[in-house]
């Protein structure tokens, strides 16, 4: 059983890292479109991040199956890591084959972080455009001219000026 989790663990592997080498490469052509406000290749984008994300989705349905799988033979299986560690003693599980699928689980789990990373900074540099709009609408509007700063009566007349208004 625990020979076969061990193999089981770098098929895992195996079929992960291509699944996040490509979600980097999604990840970089996002944020370089989001830097841009290229608005068409962040469509185009989400469409090619879709299925990878799918793939990826379902790969670790198999991450769970694995870890139950130990869970039920009495390893310790919190996550991957903690269930290669609990495998290292294992008789059949050649040491040098161990040594090789644990640095490759650590290639992959920096490979993660790095893609949290950048998810998290393509979020917030999104979020940030997102959340300043408004404000560039208005100066766009109103020539870079707050006129509710000066006289508190305008700003309920405000209607946006006559850049905003032609175009809608």
């Amino acid at each position: 059983m625990e020979v076969e989790l061990f193999r089981e663990v770098a098929r895992f592997l195996s079929k992960l890292e291509p699944i996040q080498v490509e979600l980097e490469d999604i990840y970089e052509q996002r944020l370089t479109a989001v830097t841009q406000s290229d608005s068409k290749a962040m469509v185009e984008l989400v469409e090619t991040e879709r299925p990878v994300t799918d793939r990826l989705k379902k790969h670790l349905r198999v991450r769970s199956s694995i870890l139950s799988r130990a869970r039920q033979a009495g390893l310790k299986s919190t996550d991957l890591k903690t269930l290669l560690s609990s495998l290292a003693g294992s008789s059949g599980v050649d040491p040098q084959q161990h040594q090789q699928v644990s640095d490759w689980m650590k290639r992959v789990d920096e490979r993660s972080w790095k893609l949290r990373r950048a998810s998290y900074v393509i979020w917030y540099v999104v979020r940030r455009h997102r959340n300043s709009f408004p404000t560039l609408r208005q100066m766009v509007a109103g020539a870079s001219h707050d006129a509710s700063l000066e006289d508190p009566e305008r700003r309920s007349r405000n209607t946006g000026g006559n850049l905003i208004d032609a175009s809608v």
